[in-house]
């Protein structure tokens, strides 16, 4: 005979949902997913379960990158310096000259 083998009215045994070991009703704790569990077996849920996340914005204004003064370049044949910045014809022709060559 175990400790939950005796009558009690209004007091069923149950059998606990983690450790699968006998109890009364009145001994076993329902946790938040809904099971039933002895002290031995309880946990508290997680604080962090029942945090809300909120929306960042990860928009960009002007998402451009500014044009730095004695910034070197590549162009694809030759380093430019300054602040203009290299075209994308002056590259377009470059490797169309180099795809023709191979």
């Amino acid at each position: 005979m175990g400790r939950a083998d005796f009558y009690e009215h209004g007091d069923p045994n149950m059998i606990c949902d983690r450790c699968g070991k006998k109890f009364k009703k009145s001994m076993l704790r329902e946790t938040w997913d809904h099971l039933w569990v002895c002290d031995k077996d309880w946990e508290s849920r997680q604080p962090q379960d029942k945090l809300r996340a909120f929306r960042d914005n990860q928009s960009f204004e002007d998402p451009r990158p500014e044009s730095v003064a004695g910034v070197t370049y590549w162009d694809g044949s030759t380093l430019t310096s300054g602040l203009v910045e290299p075209s994308t014809d002056t590259f377009l022709e470059t490797n169309e000259v180099q795809a023709e060559d191979l």
